[in-house]
Order: C-alpha cells, then sequence, then structure tokens
C-alpha cells in the first residue's frame, strides 16, 4: 500500500442514536442540486457549480489539502475543469438527515473523465452538509469525497498537498460542546495507536454510515465493527495519532464535526 496519512473524520458526532431521516420534501430538492452539480461538471461550467456553496464552505478533495472558503474551492474546480473533460456523471443521494438548520447527506458518484490524454473511471461516496436557508434554499456548507477502489495519487487531476493561497484555516471556538467533541477524538486516537479496533464500535449508532478509503461506504454498526476488527491490525505500529476538530456545530439533537 502506498504511504498515505490516515486521518479519520468524523462527520456527525451524534450525542443520540439517529431517530428520524430528512423529510421526504428534501429528496426531490437534493436530486435536482445532484442534477445541477453533474450539468456544472459536463458543460465546464465552474459558475454555476460555486452558485450552489456557502461563503465558509470547506471541501476535503481527494488526495488534497482541506480548501476552507468559497474562493479557495472556486481556484480548485476551476483548474480541475481546466485539467479534465468530463464525458459523463452522476451522483446519488443514499441517506439524508436533517440536523437543526442542517441537512446531511450521504451519496454515491461515477464519473468518466479525460485526464492526460486518457480515459478514466473513478467511482465513490461522498458526505455533503447543507445548510437550510431561509423558505427552505439549500447551501453546500461542507463536502468530502473518495474512491471505491484503489486510486494512485497520478490519476487525479490537482493531486497535489500545496496549499491555496486563498485557504485560511479556520480556528475552533472553545465550548463546552467542542471539548466534549475533542475529548472522544482523543480516545479514538488512543484506540488507533493502541490497535484497539475491537473497542472502535461504541463510538457508533446503530444506523451509522462510514466511509473508508478506497471502499464503498458501509452501513450499520455491524459492518463497522467488522471493517475496524480487521483493519486496526494489532502487529500494525502506528507511532502517534492527532485527530483534531476545525468546526463544531450544536444542531438540535446532534452535534456536526
Amino acid at each position: 500500500m502506498p504511504s498515505r496519512e490516515l486521518v479519520l473524520v468524523i462527520a456527525i458526532a451524534s450525542l443520540i442514536p439517529f431517530q428520524s431521516r430528512a423529510q421526504s420534501s428534501y429528496g426531490q430538492q437534493l436530486s435536482k442540486l445532484n442534477q445541477q452539480i453533474t450539468e456544472a461538471y459536463l458543460n465546464h461550467d465552474t459558475a454555476g457549480l460555486m452558485h450552489l456553496y456557502a461563503q465558509n464552505a470547506v471541501s476535503m478533495p481527494e488526495y488534497h489539502v482541506a480548501l476552507f472558503g468559497k474562493r479557495a474551492i472556486a481556484e480548485y474546480e476551476r483548474a480541475w475543469q481546466d485539467s479534465a473533460k468530463v464525458k459523463s456523471y452522476s451522483r446519488r443521494t443514499v441517506d439524508a438527515i436533517q440536523t437543526g438548520n442542517y441537512l446531511t447527506e450521504t451519496g454515491v458518484f461515477s464519473m468518466r473523465f479525460s485526464p492526460h490524454a486518457k480515459t478514466a473511471g473513478y467511482e465513490g461516496k461522498y458526505l455533503a452538509v447543507w445548510q437550510v436557508k431561509p423558505h427552505g434554499a439549500l447551501k453546500l456548507l461542507w463536502e468530502i469525497s473518495g474512491s471505491n477502489t484503489h486510486l494512485e495519487r497520478t490519476d487525479l487531476p490537482l493531486s497535489s498537498s500545496e496549499i491555496s493561497k486563498t485557504a485560511r484555516v479556520p480556528k475552533t471556538k472553545a465550548s463546552r460542546t467542542s471539548a466534549t467533541v475533542q475529548s472522544l477524538n482523543d480516545e479514538i486516537a488512543e484506540l488507533v495507536v493502541q490497535r484497539k479496533g475491537a473497542e472502535f464500535g461504541k463510538y457508533y449508532a446503530d444506523d451509522a454510515i462510514y466511509a473508508p478509503y478506497d471502499m464503498p461506504m458501509l452501513t450499520g454498526k455491524t459492518a463497522i465493527d467488522a471493517y475496524y476488527r480487521e483493519h486496526e491490525d494489532p502487529n500494525n505500529l502506528i507511532r502517534a495519532a492527532r485527530i483534531n476538530a476545525l468546526s463544531v456545530i450544536p444542531a438540535g439533537e446532534y452535534v456536526l464535526e
């Protein structure tokens, strides 16, 4: 396996088990938004794509540092679309849950594009957090995506560790909630170092969704537990791990991280 920074991303730190999924009224809206994203990539329409983002959006592309703010994301997307011709693209919502004034969507995507004078396939999963604006409009606040299979860094355009000049990493606002989340992150980081995969399951809701590197998303605590028991091999040494929350938002019965 190639060297790769290990990052555990917990998009929703739920303080209670999931109880209600997003109202069906958002289903059609998400479908329409996904169609707009699809058309933007097919038509090389960066401006149309960026219309969907909030000003303080965060994007985490595969094999790339996180992008903070609409300006940094626009710079990246413009360069990405200039580097590749998208021949086909589709994305579909798998699950969505409303958390206060936010809508958290998990989904799958499939793309064929031509980088470096060849056609490549790219299938994966994504998580998107939409901010529910007045009158029900949605703006994309956070997003992260990853492939279902192993990709080399060179398989994707703009795969780089260089931080954009327009990127500004936000500082976490201290609160009792952020301290609680960071405490949980510290516990998980220690389990990573100790390679105690059998103990990860207790941090997940029964119907949790987890998106590991290089494989399709896992649904349900049982599947996630099995993954960690296999993945956290005690024979593989990890000297240190650190998980930092850059943003923590209380959202009704949930916490978005």
